[in-house]
């Protein structure tokens, strides 16, 4: 018999059931513990891991409404601050995305964050193509 999951005879995966209750209570921090199956082989040449973008994706999306956030709290307010640094120091949890609304958000800015958060993953924030900012 071989595991839905994986499709190995020996299958080391842990239940669905712990995966999805794990999943909504992940923060993004990027040395957190895996969930769910390993990697059976590494990719050379790749440095950003499938949660990696998807914890890029997610601090996008808040980056693109945390003025939003600030018009309903204030931009002085405790709560404000807070989610701030949370975002900002990576302990943001995934369930914190229910507390923003998205209805005004921009679709192309929320791409254009999520490129950002790639790249200061990547460590290369700003990707300048001549290496200097000039004046538009």
């Amino acid at each position: 018999m071989t595991c839905e999951n994986c499709g190995e005879s020996i299958c080391v995966c842990p239940p669905l059931e712990e995966i999805i209750s794990n999943l909504n209570d992940e923060t993004t921090d990027p040395d957190r513990p895996m969930q769910g199956q390993q990697p059976k082989r590494s990719v050379q040449y790749v440095t950003l891991r499938v949660r990696d973008l998807k914890d890029c994706m997610l601090l996008g999306l808040v980056d693109c409404v945390m003025a939003d956030y600030a018009d309903k709290y204030g931009w002085d307010s405790n709560e404000y601050k807070e989610m701030s640094r949370r975002v900002e120091d990576r302990t943001f949890n995934y369930n914190d995305i229910y507390e923003f609304d998205f209805s005004k958000m921009d679709p192309i800015a929320a791409i254009q964050c999520f490129g950002c958060r790639v790249e200061k993953q990547l460590d290369i924030f700003p990707n300048l193509l001549d290496g200097e900012i000039s004046e538009a």
